[in-house]
C-alpha cells in the first residue's frame, strides 16, 4: 500500500515533465535550429552547477520533502506562467532559450529530488525489491507522455498540451505531501553524516575521495558517460531536425519524439524488470558494464559512414535506453565496492558536481568543433570503454576490502562477536 504511494508519484511528474520535455526539444529544434543546442548545453551546465549548489545548501537546512515541494511547486507556476503567455502573446526567439533550458533544469533537479525523498522512507532491503519498481513507474510515465503526444497534439495543439503538464505535475505535489503526512521516514545515517557539521566537511570529503583510485575512475567513466550523452543528443536532434525539416506538418518532430520515447521507455520497463538480472547472473557485473560502451561504439562506426535515421535512433535508445536500463543499475552496484566512508558522499559529489561538469565541458567542445561531432562522440565512446575496463580490473580487489572491513571480521574473537 506505501508503494503504491510512491509509484503513483513517479508516474505523475514524469508524465508531466516528459511531455514538456519533448515539446520543449521539438519547439527548440523546429523554432531556432539544431545547431544552436551546444549554447543550450552551455547554459544547462552552468544552470546545473548553480542549481546543485543550491541544493546541497538546501539539504543542510531543510528536508527532502520540501526541496520536492519547492521543485514541483516552481515547475507548476512556470508552465501556468508558459500557458498564459503563450495564450496571449506572441513569443520571442530568446524565449525558446530559456524555455528548453529551464526545463532541461526542472527535470534534472525532480530526478534527484525525488531519489533523495525515496530514501528518506526506504532501507537497503526495501530499496533492493521497490526501486526497480519505482523505476519502471518513471518510464511508464515517459510511455504515457510519448503516446498522449503522438495522439493529441494534432487534435489540441502542442500549447494546449501543457494543461496535462501542470495538472500532473499539480497531481504529484499533493502525492508526496499525502506520502509525509501518512508514511513515516528513516533516519538516514549515511545522508546526516554527510551533511552534518563538523569534521566531516566538504574538503575532508573530497580528499578522502582523492585517494580512493577506485572512487576516481567511476567518477572518470560518469564524467565520459556525461560527454558522451550529450555529444550524442546533439548529433540525434542535428539529424532529426534535418529529416523533418521539409515535413509538411509542423507537428511532426514532436509526434516522432513522443512516439519513439515511448517506445524506448517501453523497451526500459521490460528490460529492467525482467532481463536486467538475468544478465547480471549470467555474464557478471564486471562483464556487464562493457555492454554500454561497446554498444556507442558499435552505433558510432556505422555513424561515421551514414548518416541516416535509422543510425539517429539506435543513437537515441543508446542515450534514453542502454544509459538507464544497463549502466545506471551498474553504477549503482559498483557504488558498493567504494571505501565505506564515502558510499553516502560518492553519489553527491558525482551527481551534484562531476555531471553538470561534464555537461559543460561537453558543450565547450560541440561549440568549438560542431561539425565534427561524431569524431567527438567515437573518442568519448573510446573514453567509456577504457574507464569501464579500468573498473573492471580495480572492481574485485576494491569489493574485497570494503567488506573486509565492513562485514568479514575474521581479526575478531569468539568474545567480539558477543
Amino acid at each position: 500500500h506505501n508503494a503504491l504511494h510512491f509509484v503513483f508519484l513517479a508516474i505523475f511528474w514524469a508524465l508531466g515533465l516528459s511531455i514538456a520535455e519533448t515539446l520543449s526539444i521539438s519547439f527548440f529544434v523546429e523554432k531556432i535550429g539544431a545547431e544552436k543546442l551546444p549554447l543550450i548545453y552551455l547554459l544547462d551546465g552552468c544552470g546545473m552547477i548553480a542549481t546543485s549548489s543550491l541544493f546541497i545548501y538546501l539539504l543542510r537546512h531543510s528536508s527532502p520533502n520540501k526541496i520536492l515541494g519547492a521543485v514541483l511547486g516552481s515547475a507548476i507556476l512556470f508552465y501556468a506562467v508558459f500557458l498564459i503567455l503563450a495564450k496571449t502573446l506572441l513569443l520571442p526567439l530568446w524565449f525558446w532559450y530559456l524555455f528548453l533550458v529551464v526545463t532541461t533544469i526542472f527535470v534534472a533537479a525532480t530526478i534527484a529530488c525525488f531519489w533523495t525523498f525515496l530514501d528518506q522512507y526506504h532501507d537497503l532491503q526495501e530499496a533492493k525489491r521497490l526501486y526497480s519498481l519505482y523505476n519502471a513507474s518513471y518510464f511508464l510515465g515517459y510511455t504515457i507522455a510519448g503516446l498522449m503526444i503522438n495522439f493529441l497534439i494534432s487534435k489540441v495543439g502542442p500549447i494546449n498540451l501543457f494543461f496535462p503538464v501542470v495538472f500532473c505535475l499539480l497531481l504529484a505535489f499533493f502525492q508526496s505531501r499525502l506520502i509525509h503526512k501518512k508514511i513515516s521516514s528513516l533516519e538516514d545515517d549515511m545522508m546526516g553524516s554527510f551533511f552534518t557539521d563538523g569534521k566531516n566537511t566538504l574538503g575532508s570529503i573530497f580528499q578522502r575521495f582523492c585517494s580512493s583510485p577506485y572512487s576516481l575512475i567511476l567518477v572518470a567513466m560518469s564524467l565520459s558517460i556525461q560527454l558522451l550523452t550529450i555529444t550524442t543528443s546533439f548529433g540525434c536532434m542535428e539529424t532529426f531536425g534535418k529529416v523533418f525539416e521539409a515535413a509538411s506538418s509542423s507537428n511532426a518532430l514532436a509526434k516522432f519524439l513522443g512516439t519513439t520515447r515511448a517506445c524506448i521507455a517501453t523497451g526500459n520497463i521490460i528490460i529492467g524488470m525482467f532481463f536486467y538480472r538475468r544478465f547480471l547472473r549470467k555474464v557478471g557485473l564486471s562483464n556487464l558494464i562493457l555492454l554500454p560502451p561497446i554498444f556507442f561504439l558499435a552505433v558510432y562506426s556505422q555513424w561515421q559512414f551514414t548518416n541516416t535515421l535509422i543510425v539517429a535512433i539506435l543513437a537515441l535508445v543508446a542515450v534514453e535506453g542502454i544509459l538507464y536500463t544497463f549502466e545506471d543499475t551498474n553504477f549503482n552496484l559498483l557504488m558498493n565496492a567504494a571505501p565505506s566512508k564515502l558510499k553516502g558522499s560518492l553519489r553527491i559529489i558525482n551527481d551534484f558536481f562531476f555531471e553538470p561538469i561534464g555537461i559543460l565541458i561537453a558543450s565547450l567542445f560541440l561549440i568549438f568543433f560542431q561539425k565534427k561531432h561524431v569524431l567527438l562522440g567515437a573518442i568519448f565512446a573510446l573514453l567509456f570503454l577504457l574507464a569501464s575496463l579500468v573498473i573492471r580490473s580495480l572492481y574485485p580487489k576494491s569489493i574485497f576490502t570494503t567488506l573486509k572491513q565492513n562485514t568479514i571480521h575474521f581479526e575478531r574473537k569468539i568474545s567480539d562477536w558477543f
